[in-house]
């Protein structure tokens, strides 16, 4: 009796190994195959190091599993079919139950989230389950079988496992490639004078809540420090009132009427487009530019308007995009690990924000990354952080900072306007203002803002630590701002008032930029490509070649406004705002076959604004226009307007027919560089500053070479930089 249990122990321990064995081989081949899949769909950087990094989870998940497996065994497979095919039936057993497994998990965990138990799927995956079993048990009987079980048996298995970690140790050497159609690593050597920059895009951020723009309240002592350090612009403006052209017109130098990215066109041209006569429009971007002339790239956002899909990857040699799944976030295991630990880990509590602090933290591991990092190049990183935008989430202990005394938990509990769709209801009319509302989203707000600004004391930090931020340009800027009632708006659709335009912008770079230094006049931050160049010659002491599209940027460097070589940059500021019908068409009233019942139909038009430091003149879609003196008209009522008083309509002419030659210089400008137009006006490789054919094109549409007209180059085709000259 006690041999034949000796035996059975003996029979069970071995099928536990064996098991386990094959096991750690099917995940492992399971996992690799899968990486296989999810990086040829990733739209980003292939990083087949991630293989090594999961390795040891897929073959202890795997052994476990397999083991189990492995003692239940004889109630899958007959005697004599376990001994003819051991490794075979073994296998399918483990096969058929991985299945079930990974589906039965993702049932519960949907069921985990509130829903209903879906019973129905439960029965028909078993049964899925029971017959892929069966049949393919039938096909293995047959004289083929004893050819698949070799792979299966343990030799094979110990192979692929060795196979399998040399692969992935050669992946973990390597760096990550490009995605097929992006940019890769540069080639070129960039001069050894050239600094680091770091471009950082708070999202929805207004410039007059920051403290160095005059909030009282502490939203930004670290930013506050840096600007101290550097230049700050006080009146920057944004060329649009949302994310995705005024990024856009950042990364290109160009205002939206030109890069044509708005609601009607949700992307940026890069080339690639299946329709010939666009493929000319192929847009270069800062990162492209900064990459050609040898710097090494990187992006970090979670923001779904900045994606290959939207065409603002350009360029990048990395990027992470955290409004997708990363490929690491897209393995089974490995996503389903993190989902059942992270309630126990007290940092994935204390981190709940909106992904500012792994955009951060992303930022940090790639400076210090030795396979992703070159140290031997300068680095170019932008970052996009967007705690600030609605609704108003920071963490709970920013989110009382700034909460006025009188506002009592219930008050604060009632208040939801930071909700999209509570904005948009309150927008039509459906439901009304709360008494404390408005206070409480714009303590909200400015606590996210100081949540940010200690986020970016954390990258500075690192640079500084690393002996790098005296020798890195540091741009801190917003795409847009925010409403908060004013006109009767909330959020930042809708108009072009200064509350959505008013953006900070501030530059520090001790050898190049004089620190202290505040600067009155108005800048854009379509500026801030062309400074950035302007940053770059100057530290190598020598122009850059310049290739057509950056001679067709419609900004000026802020360089010598900054250093006191000049008075200002420019004297105008254009924005434009596309019809938002498709924005409109996600509201609660909208109604698809009459879209002009809507109550705010009388928005859907495009607006277009051109402003001088104390005016500003807006061109409606629908022909209307508006004007407004600042000096005499602060909240900007007027703009609200579809008609110019008598008293402004002879200076409203005038703007009009400056914006209008403005505008259509541009768009002129850059088809006689770039367009099939332009291919009878210019030389092959770059622009002759003499072609009169080019300047007499241009002259038809306003300008007639100005002196204040030219640039560093003498480019008569460029537009003024003073509109309304004393």
């Amino acid at each position: 009796m006690d041999g034949c249990k000796d035996i059975l122990l003996d029979n069970m321990k071995s099928r536990f190994l064996t098991g386990a064995l094959l096991g750690a081989h099917l995940a492992c081949v399971a996992a690799f195959l899968e990486l296989i899949l999810v990086l040829n769909g990733f739209p980003y950087h292939q990083d087949y190091g991630l293989f090594l990094q999961f390795f040891g989870m897929h073959l202890v998940v795997g052994a476990a599993f397999g083991g189990c497996v492995g003692i239940l065994i004889p109630l899958f497979a007959r005697r004599r079919h376990r001994s003819q095919y051991p490794f075979l039936h073994l296998a399918l057993a483990q096969i058929t139950l991985g299945f079930l497994a990974v589906s039965g998990v993702r049932i519960f965990l949907l069921a985990a989230k509130g829903q209903a138990m879906d019973w129905s799927a439960v029965g028909t995956l078993l049964v899925q389950g029971g017959g892929f079993y069966c049949v393919t048990y039938l096909i293995l009987r047959t004289g083929f079988g004893w050819r698949i079980a070799s792979f299966f048996s343990p030799a094979a298995s110990v192979g692929t496992l060795i196979l399998l970690f040399v692969c992935a140790l050669i992946g973990q050497w390597l760096p990550p490639q490009n995605a097929p159609d992006s940019l890769g690593p540069s080639t070129e050597t960039a001069d050894a004078s050239l600094p680091n920059i770091l471009l950082i895009v708070l999202d929805t951020v207004s410039a007059k809540h920051l403290g160095t723009y005059g909030n009282s309240r502490p939203t930004s002592p670290n930013i506050d420090t840096l600007a101290a350090e550097g230049v700050v612009f006080e009146n920057a403006f944004s060329t649009a009132p949302w994310t995705l052209p005024s990024h856009a017109s950042i990364f290109t130098g160009l205002h939206s009427p030109s890069h044509q990215t708005h609601w009607l066109h949700p992307r940026l041209h890069d080339g690639k487009s299946a329709i010939p006569p666009l493929g000319d429009y192929d847009y270069w971007t800062l990162a492209e530019e900064l990459g050609r002339v040898g710097y090494q790239t990187c992006g970090v956002a979670r923001k779904h308007w900045l994606t290959d899909r939207n065409g603002l990857t350009q360029g990048f040699q990395h990027y992470f995009d955290y409004s997708i799944p990363s490929a690491a976030d897209s393995l089974y295991l490995p996503s389903l690990w993190y989902r059942v630990t992270k309630r126990f880990q007290k940092e994935g509590r204390g981190r709940k924000d909106k992904g500012g602090f792994k955009i951060i933290q992303t930022a940090r591991d790639w400076l210090e990354a030795p396979r992703l990092r070159d140290e031997e190049k300068p680095f170019f990183l932008f970052l996009n952080l967007n705690e600030a935008h609605g609704p108003y989430l920071p963490p709970q202990k920013y989110r009382g900072l700034f909460l006025p005394e009188h506002l009592t938990p219930e008050i604060i509990a009632q208040t939801d306007l930071g909700v999209a769709s509570e904005r948009k209801k309150l927008l039509e009319g459906l439901r009304e203002l709360g008494e404390h509302e408005i206070e409480v989203q714009r303590a909200f707000y400015d606590g996210a803002i100081r949540y940010q600004d200690d986020l970016i004391q954390l990258l500075v930090q690192d640079i500084r630590d690393r002996g790098q931020l005296e020798n890195t340009l540091v741009i801190i800027t917003a795409d847009h701002g925010e409403e908060f009632g004013e006109q009767g708006r909330f959020g930042h659709q809708l108009s072009l008032h200064d509350n959505l335009l008013h953006v900070p912008l501030i530059l520090r770079l001790p050898d190049i930029l004089p620190a202290g230094t505040r600067i009155p006049s108005m800048a854009s931050t379509v500026d801030i490509f062309p400074t950035i160049l302007d940053v770059l010659e100057r530290r190598q002491g020598q122009p850059l070649l310049k290739n057509l599209e950056v001679r067709a940027h419609e900004g000026f460097s802020l360089v010598p406004v900054a250093r006191k070589e000049q008075v200002q940059a420019r004297d105008w500021i254009l924005a434009h705002y596309q019809n938002p019908a498709s924005y409109l068409a996600g509201y609660p009233s909208w109604n698809t076959q009459n879209p002009m019942e809507n109550p705010l139909s009388r928005h859907m038009r495009t607006i277009t604004l051109l402003r001088s430091s104390t005016q500003k003149f807006l061109k409606f879609g629908d022909g209307n226009r508006a004007f407004v003196d600042l000096q005499k008209d602060p909240t900007e009522i007027a703009a609200n307007t579809s008609s110019v008083d008598v008293e402004f309509e002879s200076r409203a002419k005038v703007f009009e027919l400056r914006l209008d030659a403005l505008t259509n210089s541009f768009l002129v400008r850059r088809e006689l560089f770039l367009g099939n137009l332009g291919r009878w006006f210019r030389q092959a490789e770059r622009p002759s500053t003499s072609n009169k054919q080019s300047t007499t094109k241009l002259e038809e549409t306003g300008y007639v070479g100005h002196a204040q007209a030219t640039d560093a180059e003498g480019d008569p085709l460029r537009p003024p930089a003073i509109l309304f000259p004393n």
